[in-house]
């Protein structure tokens, strides 16, 4: 888990787990309103992946859902794709997307 920090309060945070030996899979990237648009959320994510690549992930993945527009940006500038979902559907309404990094 990452903590994006200021100098009042935790910022954002991200998490990382493994689905096998050789993929990570991101966990619930949150950062507060106040510290939206400042780069936090890319910080995290940046770190994060360093961090995958560091204990020799090859790839990873995440779900997202589909309303969450700038978060979705955000994975797609650091190069996320799109692809077949990794996990099956928790519900007739479940609007998730499945994405992924090749490392």
């Amino acid at each position: 888990m990452l903590l994006g920090l200021t100098s009042t309060l935790v910022a954002g945070v991200v998490g990382l787990r493994p689905l096998d030996a050789h993929i990570g899979e991101v966990k619930r990237l949150y950062v507060r309103p106040a510290a939206r648009r400042r780069g936090t959320g890319r910080m995290l994510m940046t770190t994060l992946i360093g961090e995958a690549r560091r204990v020799g992930y090859q790839s990873l993945r995440l779900e997202t859902l589909e309303a969450m527009i700038e978060a979705r940006a955000l994975y797609h500038s650091l190069g996320f794709r799109e692809i077949a979902r990794y996990r099956p559907m928790a519900n007739a309404d479940d609007r998730t997307i499945s994405m992924a990094l090749e490392l």
